[in-house]
């Protein structure tokens, strides 16, 4: 996905009458978003979209005359690199989408969210989306749980669509342009649309904390939310706060089904042998990487979420069988070695 440094305008307007739609179809449906396009409007349509950069996404805004568009087997075959991975579109008039099996009836205000890498469909109606594209880099931690909702409408209505729907609304083009000027702020932004879109996709998954203990969801249901939980925590396993009172906060459900779901998927694992495992591997990463060559045993311990040093030591050695500095040292050099020799 290609991100732009500085924001991207194209008007119809800005072309002949004689060939505005074919400006439109041809070059930023077809080249640009790898879509099939027509309208009634032809030719003297009017059309614009503004493009602006943020951390491996981009917020769209995308106005225009009446028209329709697929991307079917032939659009997909040509796509192009540049597309994004991801869309989360907002629509801001009422329009009906088909895609990955779901046939959505979108009133203004309601989200979906594209997969481009399969079929879509939009039915011939106005063009007014706010858009927020993302590339896999960014949500590749939690790509599953965005494979499991590609297609889905999610009311404007909803717990957490409301606030993420009403974010987007207020997203202008001269904020975009503001926000775009500073590093920083590029990166809050973007992590801020993030942590809110997978909160709203984790909700959806764990549905409500009722019917989840009640047991009226199914057993992949069940299966899901659990894998969807061990995403969870290989996010925000660095956090030394980290307790299972906090997943179940964040996915809608009781401390007690939290362990339920543990004690029957994972082998015997409770939620603590699986936190500690998950932090063990990523310091064994770290303490592996020349790259960290020149960080502290505790400066490592503390960013895998583990608050003492000491404890760090003691459960890294059961794991490993050899303490932090001595696996380091020893992965140092196995990788100094296999470099010399090549």
């Amino acid at each position: 996905m290609k991100v732009p440094d500085e924001p991207i305008i194209l008007d119809t307007r800005d072309v002949v009458s004689t060939r505005r739609f074919q400006f439109w179809r041809d070059f930023l449906a077809r080249r640009l978003m790898a879509m099939a396009m027509w309208s009634s409007h032809q030719p003297d349509y009017i059309g614009r979209i503004e493009i602006h950069g943020l951390d491996n996404a981009c917020m769209v805004f995308a106005d225009g005359d009446s028209c329709a568009s697929v991307r079917g087997t032939q659009e997909l075959a040509v796509a192009a690199h540049e597309t994004p991975d991801w869309l989360l579109m907002r629509a801001n008039v009422s329009t009906h989408i088909e895609h990955c099996g779901n046939h959505s009836e979108l009133k203004p205000g309601d989200l979906i969210l594209i997969d481009t890498r399969q079929p879509y469909e939009r039915s011939d109606s106005r063009v007014d989306f706010t858009i927020l594209a993302m590339s896999d880099f960014l949500l590749r931690d939690w790509r599953t749980v965005f494979e499991a909702h590609a297609g889905h409408c999610f009311s404007s209505e909803k717990e957490w669509a409301k606030p993420l729907s009403g974010l987007l609304a207020g997203v202008s083009p001269k904020l975009m342009c503001s926000i775009g000027t500073h590093p920083v702020l590029r990166a809050m932004f973007t992590r801020n649309l993030v942590f809110m879109l997978v909160q709203m996709l984790l909700h959806e998954s764990a549905g409500g904390e009722r019917d989840m203990e009640a047991g009226t969801h199914t057993e992949q249901a069940r299966i899901n939310l659990y894998n969807l939980m061990l995403l969870w925590i290989r996010d925000h396993h660095d956090d030394p706060q980290l307790t299972a009172a906090h997943l179940a906060q964040a996915f809608g459900v009781s401390l007690r089904y939290v362990h339920k779901l543990f004690s029957t998927y994972s082998e015997g694992r409770k939620f603590l042998a699986y936190l500690q495992h998950t932090r063990l591997e990523h310091a064994a990463r770290l303490l592996g990487s020349r790259a960290e060559v020149g960080a502290s045993i505790s400066d490592i311990s503390w960013r895998c979420g583990f608050a003492d040093t000491s404890s760090f030591g003691r459960l890294f050695k059961r794991n490993y069988g050899i303490t932090p500095g001595a696996y380091r040292t020893l992965q140092l050099s196995a990788d100094l070695q296999s470099t010399d020799s090549q």
